[in-house]
Order: C-alpha cells, then sequence, then structure tokens
C-alpha cells in the first residue's frame, strides 16, 4: 500500500473518522507534543505506558506515527534490492469492535 494507493487514502480516513469524530484536531495537535515529549524527554515513563495513556495521545499515535512508519517501510522494502524476495503476502484482515 503506497501513498498513490487508494487503500491509503482510505487508510487515513478511516483513521481520521474514528479518533476525530470525539476529539477536535488541536486536542489531537496537543497530545502529539505530548506523545513525542514522552518520547524524547520522558523515556523512563514509556515502560509505565505513558505514551499511549489517553485517548488523545492513541489518536495522535495512530494518525501520525502509524502511517509515518507504513511510509517509512514501504520505502525501504521497496527500494532495497530482494528485500521483499520470498516474502509470504499477508492477507489483510478488518478487525472490527465488538464494544
Amino acid at each position: 500500500m503506497s501513498p498513490t494507493d487508494d487503500r491509503f487514502a482510505h487508510w487515513i480516513a478511516a483513521l481520521e473518522a474514528k479518533h476525530l469524530a470525539e476529539l477536535t484536531f488541536p486536542e489531537v495537535s496537543r497530545a502529539l507534543r505530548a506523545l513525542s515529549s514522552t518520547y524524547v524527554e520522558r523515556r523512563q515513563k514509556l515502560a509505565q505506558g505513558a505514551a499511549l495513556s489517553g485517548a488523545g495521545k492513541r489518536a495522535a499515535f495512530a494518525l501520525f506515527y502509524g502511517p509515518l512508519h507504513h511510509l517509512l517501510l514501504t520505502h525501504i522494502v521497496e527500494n532495497l534490492p530482494s528485500a521483499s524476495a520470498n516474502v509470504p503476502r499477508m492477507k489483510l484482515v478488518r478487525m472490527t469492535s465488538s464494544l
């Protein structure tokens, strides 16, 4: 799934719909700054689960770091010779909440 792929656009739209349904953009933006601060300045709190404590930080991770990691790994795999040779393809399964 590359950034020009429709699946990527749908994934991002679904993330936005899910995480911005109950949070405003400024709230997620503030949570992203707090999350980044936890990673950079308060690493000792990571072991206590501080990185994903609260809906805002989870939304920030899903909306920013999730796609960023995906794009980085996609670029690496597409540009390293034989990086994906002999690697079985996975079928994506939609996860639904039973809540």
